[in-house]
Formats: C-alpha cells, sequence, structure tokens
C-alpha cells in the first residue's frame, strides 16, 4: 500500500445515533462512541481479537434537560468508570459496567456551570479539568464520591484571550494536558473562532 494511504475498514459497527462526535479505546478494549445528536453513545467490545466488534452491546441513552437538549462529547476512563461531559445537558456523567462488557449504566453524575457546555475533560488524580465551549471557560473540581452530585469549582478561568477583536466570537474546542515536562511544560488549551 503507498504511504498516506490508508486500508479499507477491516470491521464496522453502528454507533446506535446521530453524529459522533468522539471514539476512543478503553483499557479493557471495548470501544467508547459518543453521539453528538440523539443523546446517546455506546461502549462497544471486541472479541477475541481486537480488529472484530461484539456487536451486541447495548445503547447507553442520557437524560434531555427540561427545554434543552443532550450532547454527550467524548468518553474518559476514571477507574472503573468512564465519564462522559454532555454540552447540552451542563453535566459530567457517571458510567459503570454493569455485569458485563458492552452493558454499562448511568450511575452518577458531576454537575456543571449553567449553560457552560463541557464539552472535553481530562483527570490529574482525584481533580476534574473541563472544558466548556458555551462560556469559553477552564474548569477544576475534586472528583466527588458517587453519593454526591456536586463539587464545587476549585478555579474557573476564560480561556478568551485579552482585548479580542471587535465582534469575536469564541468556542472552546480541545483541552491537552501532557505530562509535565521541559517539552511540555505547560497545559495546551484551544479554541475555535
Amino acid at each position: 500500500m503507498p504511504d498516506g494511504v490508508l486500508s479499507e475498514a477491516i470491521e464496522t459497527v453502528p454507533s446506535g445515533g446521530d453524529t459522533p462526535a468522539f471514539v476512543g479505546v478503553l483499557s479493557t478494549g471495548q470501544v467508547a462512541v459518543m453521539n453528538y445528536v440523539g443523546a446517546n453513545g455506546r461502549i462497544i467490545p471486541t472479541t477475541d481479537t481486537p480488529l472484530d466488534f461484539d456487536d451486541t452491546a447495548g445503547i447507553i441513552s442520557f437524560p434531555i434537560p427540561d427545554g434543552g437538549a443532550s450532547n454527550p462529547h467524548m468518553a474518559l476512563e476514571y477507574g472503573s468508570e468512564v465519564l462522559v461531559p454532555d454540552l447540552g445537558g451542563d453535566t459530567v456523567w457517571r458510567l459503570k459496567e454493569n455485569e458485563s462488557p458492552g452493558n454499562w449504566k448511568i450511575i452518577g453524575s458531576i454537575a456543571q456551570p449553567a449553560g457552560s457546555g463541557p464539552r472535553h475533560i481530562v483527570v490529574e488524580g482525584d481533580l476534574l479539568f473541563t472544558l466548556h465551549q458555551t462560556t469559553s471557560t477552564l474548569t477544576v473540581q475534586k472528583i466527588p464520591s458517587l453519593d454526591t452530585e456536586t463539587a464545587p469549582l476549585l478555579a474557573n478561568v476564560s480561556i478568551v484571550p485579552p482585548d479580542p477583536p471587535v465582534n469575536a466570537s469564541f468556542a472552546a474546542a480541545e483541552l491537552l494536558i501532557p505530562k509535565t515536562s521541559e517539552r511540555f511544560p505547560v497545559q495546551y488549551i484551544y479554541s475555535r473562532l
């Protein structure tokens, strides 16, 4: 195959919804996909080979807030949980496998500021860093125990640069927090104009 050319798909599986915004592999070999439209996602197991999907995985449906929309935007493995920021629901959902691969359920949530639009998350230790698209802010919270859905903000900063051009609009897009080193001394936060 020539350099720069991808092979044909080895295997495909439906995402179970509309407009998949994210796909990522968990440490178990399961593949998480979140559908931006449709308020749902799937965490799909692979078979004995990581190249074949087990299409028996259920669909995870996220609650739609009154007068709003649920827009799950990514999935991040955190211990035995998977965290899912919901841009439309202003929450981070907490999922746990329910007895078998491909069978996941919502076990809790972490509330986010109203109207903030949580888009991307990173966990460092027990700290949840959340990038909010609608308000172009970065927040930090301590991940609470499962018996509570609230966690105070430890920090809340705007990512809008000082003195933006007149009529400029911003929408926070990506958050990367590599392990601090000489090569990567800072966190990287991207915005779309």
